[in-house]
């Protein structure tokens, strides 16, 4: 919200695949089959230097999405990642689907995620319907007629087995299929890191909350902006707390969350304010009449000495709802909101300044009005005249119990104008 109030802040202006311990031979994960050891000491032989754990978080991060549709649990990527370093298991996707075929440990890893439970249960049907599920999960899209017949005819015939297959895919991907699928795995990643506490590993846990995961990184296609995703913050949010709702808030009905009056932080020797109330003509809109109080000492000390007002009030009239996050301030993390969307207006306007403090007078042939603080030192403001009608233009509110955030969208994000704490 930039320029309807040029003083006023209000300024239209886990899973299936959790860790576990034990010792080689590879223990499983719960819910998978135990792979036997055959090869394993071969194929680690065959690598003099190990690649080092983190290195197979990439690889790691593209196995779930191919086989589960989600970005993996912290856990489980750890578990993974230990193992094949351990194992000297190949680093990259391209490096897994040579090796496939040759190598009987890759084999026996890659076919423990597509034998598992949660992928069978997220592609069932003939492989006509499997092809169609994987390019649907990978790319939003379903397949091209080529395509799946090439993919059903090698699973037909026996050429390759579905496990493989999800892998192969992805790693064909071309042109906007690659741009999609490495958004999707960066979402993955950065849910992951975002797990990075008990509690939100412990939601993690369950169908719900993986067919929840899904929703999100279902979400994220060629036209997804990385730099102003909120997917991941809501999507943790919701896991941990459920729905974000407000406390008067609904659908029809949330404009109520705002009655009530409230006070801005201390600016030096001035606090603004506003006090809102329900429109008498717009139904679910309120009003907003902003003031700004001036105090004798800073830190906003003292007597007030001057107010300054304005002759309208703003008019916020309820466009519905979105579920988005909120940039409190600048270079600070988002945090994820259900938010108020509003349309304001500003209707013609004069401003005043009263107090014992303030004279009239005229600087520069500017009609001004000039405060005078404790201790000598005074601050004057413009007297603009009239100032004309402004907007409509598109903002939003978000409120706790007792804090108030009045936002602007920059793209799907939003920034904070103002915080407010209710009086």
């Amino acid at each position: 919200m930039s320029g309807l109030v040029s003083r006023s802040v209000v300024c239209l202006g886990v899973a299936l695949l959790s860790a576990c311990g034990g010792s080689d031979p590879m223990p499983a994960a719960p819910g998978m089959p135990v792979p036997v050891a055959a090869g394993v000491q071969t194929m680690g032989a065959q690598h003099a230097q190990l690649a080092p754990a983190v290195a197979y978080h990439d690889l790691i991060q593209r196995i779930y999405v191919a086989y589960f549709g989600r970005p993996a649990d912290p856990a489980g990527l750890a578990f993974w990642a230990d193992k094949f370093s351990a194992f000297g298991f190949p680093a990259t996707m391209a490096e897994v689907s040579i090796a496939y075929s040759g190598n009987a440990t890759v084999k026996q890893f890659v076919d423990l995620f597509g034998a598992s439970g949660e992928s069978a249960a997220l592609y069932p049907g003939d492989n006509t319907v499997f092809v169609t599920a994987i390019y649907r999960n990978l790319f939003n899209r379903a397949p091209d007629r080529d395509g799946l017949a090439y993919w059903v005819d090698v699973l037909n015939r026996g050429v390759m087995t579905r496990p493989i297959a999800a892998l192969y895919i992805m790693g064909g991907a071309q042109n906007d299929d690659v741009t999609i699928i490495n958004k999707k795995i960066e979402v993955a990643k950065r849910f992951t890191d975002a797990l990075n506490t008990p509690a939100r590993r412990v939601a993690y846990e369950g169908e719900a909350a993986s067919a929840l995961v899904r929703t999100m990184l279902g979400t994220v296609g060629l036209a997804t902006d990385m730099a102003t995703f909120t997917g991941v913050a809501t999507t943790i949010y919701t896991l941990e707390y459920g729905p974000s709702t407000l406390e008067y808030g609904s659908s029809t009905s949330s404009m109520k969350a705002y009655l009530g009056t409230w006070s801005g932080p201390c600016d030096g020797r001035s606090i603004e304010r506003v006090a809102i109330t329900e429109s008498p003509t717009v139904p679910n809109g309120i009003e907003l009449a902003i003031a700004t109080d001036y105090f004798a000492q800073p830190g906003c000390g003292g007597a007030i000495v001057a107010t300054e007002t304005m002759s309208a009030r703003i008019q916020a009239t309820h466009a519905g709802r979105t579920n988005s996050a909120i940039v409190p301030y600048e270079r600070a993390p988002s945090f994820p909101a259900v938010i108020d969307l509003a349309s304001l207006t500003l209707p013609g306007h004069t401003r005043s300044v009263t107090g014992p403090a303030v004279t009239q007078t005229v600087i520069n042939g500017q009609a001004q009005w000039c405060i005078k603080f404790d201790g000598g030192s005074s601050t004057c403001i413009h007297d603009d005249g009239f100032t004309p009608a402004q907007g409509p233009i598109s903002g939003g509110f978000y409120a706790t119990a007792d804090t108030m955030y009045l936002v602007s969208p920059v793209g799907s994000i939003y920034y904070a104008e103002a915080i407010y704490t209710r009086r």
